[in-house]
């Protein structure tokens, strides 16, 4: 998982900041945010009463400038004060190269980058200033930090969902290649948790000590791959979509030459752990997390869900899933039962408006205009290419399809809430070609995937979106996207 992309408002819209907080400088939480007071989630003393968001950015526009954030994770009583917000930055990564003024493409002025990989969530700060981004891109490397977690269990109004809070760091893992903490079969258990300690397939769900574990190997692991931009490191944290798209955006890095991730890190996460997994199938969980920066450790910038699955018995848990919340979405509330733990659906149940096995088909058609069932996102990585080549290039052909996606990169996960209805996780694949108009060649800057050099008369780029939808009951509501997250993994 990268920090870099987690979702573009749609073309031509912004949400206003909303008030500041006390204790802040940015917008306040609505009512029904991810997190909203209330929730009985919180651990008291451990998260603000009114967490507050960054404020927007008015210097950028739906550009490129990446989001990375920290790796520290600590708490902090509201009235702590809040860090000031450093807007002495530029453009990074940089605007499109300059275009060849007599072909088809992007006018040099133009600072959006196709492919996906730079969409600014509101919800996220300004990236690292001009020295900082410096002393990233001439070497030096911000420290890893392994997490020091304190496990509780919310309030009785709260016996529905699992909270992990966190102290300061107390120890830091090898800097470089090779040095970081990789999630096994058998997680790091925590001192305030019981687990055995390498539980079999058939002994029942992973215990919360053994999530806890997955989740601080995976965010070390997460970690050390941003830094190198190894697709190697990653395949050890990640796998499917969330490897398809995280591994497109390192190539989109290399072709813009700009400084790796630094650290980051959540600093609240909630566990859902299904109580009755399929026979067949990997084994999975989903945590939903808070993500902070590390020039601002104490501002939450992204919340996004992480679903870890196992592929076999006793095999590694990796990343499979991470959509991050749309801003201005409220997500639907997951029914845990007194034991901490949730409820799996089926893919064929049919007392929700859309069977889960067949959402992905019924979002791509949706996508395709071919049906109302499953509203546009607006912010999928594609369909805005889509609509700045067509701005860019209004002599050539720019079509946009989609389809569920296939493979390792076409599973679904669903998770009942409490009003029946279910949370759904899955993959939809898109393909955007643009043909050049008669009698020209193409010429596109993508980083990373194409360069001004080539000259083409028909170019096409695939794209993976993931996508948590809310699936209610039959007749009691609308089926919405919560949460996306989406990026280009190849060319054609």
């Amino acid at each position: 998982m990268s920090h870099w992309d987690f979702g573009r408002p749609p073309s031509g819209q912004r949400d206003p900041a909303p008030a500041s907080s006390a204790g802040g400088g940015s917008g306040a939480w609505a009512a029904d945010d991810f997190w909203a007071p209330g929730d009985g989630w919180q651990a008291e003393g451990d998260w603000q009463a009114e967490g507050d968001w960054p404020a927007e950015d008015d210097v950028l526009d739906e550009g490129t400038a990446p989001y990375p954030i920290t790796y520290e994770r600590e708490p902090w009583p509201s009235a702590s004060p809040q860090p000031d917000t450093d807007l002495s930055y530029g453009p990074w990564p940089p605007a499109p190269y300059p275009g060849r003024g007599d072909q088809d493409e992007p006018d040099t002025g133009d600072f959006y980058l196709p492919g996906g990989g730079a969409r600014r969530g509101r919800r996220g700060r300004p990236g690292p200033s001009r020295r900082s981004r410096n002393s990233l891109i001439h070497g030096a490397r911000p420290r890893w930090l392994i997490p020091a977690g304190v496990i509780v269990l919310a309030a009785a109004t709260g016996a529905s969902a699992i909270l992990l809070t966190s102290g300061h760091p107390n120890g830091h893992a090898a800097q470089g290649g090779g040095g970081f903490t990789a999630p096994t079969a058998t997680p790091t258990v925590s001192a305030s948790a019981s687990a055995p300690a390498s539980p079999a397939a058939s002994s029942g769900p992973l215990t919360l000590g053994q999530a806890h574990g997955v989740l601080a190997g995976y965010t070390t692991v997460n970690n050390g791959a941003n830094a190198e931009r190894s697709d190697t490191l990653l395949a050890v944290a990640e796998t499917g979509s969330s490897f398809a798209i995280d591994t497109g955006l390192y190539q989109r890095q290399r072709g813009l030459g700009v400084a790796p991730y630094p650290a980051f890190g959540p600093v609240q996460a909630t566990y859902y752990i299904p109580r009755n997994e399929p026979a067949a199938g990997p084994r999975w969980f989903v945590v939903q997390v808070a993500n902070a920066f590390s020039a601002h450790p104490k501002q939450v910038t992204s919340m996004e869900y992480l679903l870890f699955t196992q592929a076999t018995p006793g095999g590694a848990w990796r990343n499979a899933i991470e959509p991050y919340l749309l801003p201005g979405t409220s997500a639907p509330r997951i029914d845990v039962g007194a034991n901490g733990l949730a409820t799996a659906v089926s893919p064929t149940d049919l007392s929700l408006a859309v069977a889960p096995g067949q959402l992905p088909a019924v979002t791509a058609a949706t996508l395709d205009g071919m049906g109302n069932e499953v509203a546009d996102p607006g912010n999928l990585s594609d369909m805005a290419d889509q609509r700045f080549w067509r701005g860019k290039l209004p002599g050539a052909a720019v079509t946009d399809t989609h389809a569920p996606a296939s493979g390792i990169n076409g599973q679904e996960f669903a998770l009942r809430t409490s009003d029946g209805g279910a949370l759904v996780f899955y993959t939809d694949a898109a393909q955007l070609t643009i043909t050049a108009r008669p009698g020209t060649m193409l010429h596109l800057t993508v980083p990373g995937f194409f360069s001004p050099g080539q000259a083409l008369s028909r170019a096409g780029m695939s794209y993976l979106e993931q996508v948590a939808t809310y699936d209610p009951q039959v007749g009691a509501g609308t089926v919405r996207v919560v949460a996306d997250y989406s990026g280009i993994t190849g060319t054609n």
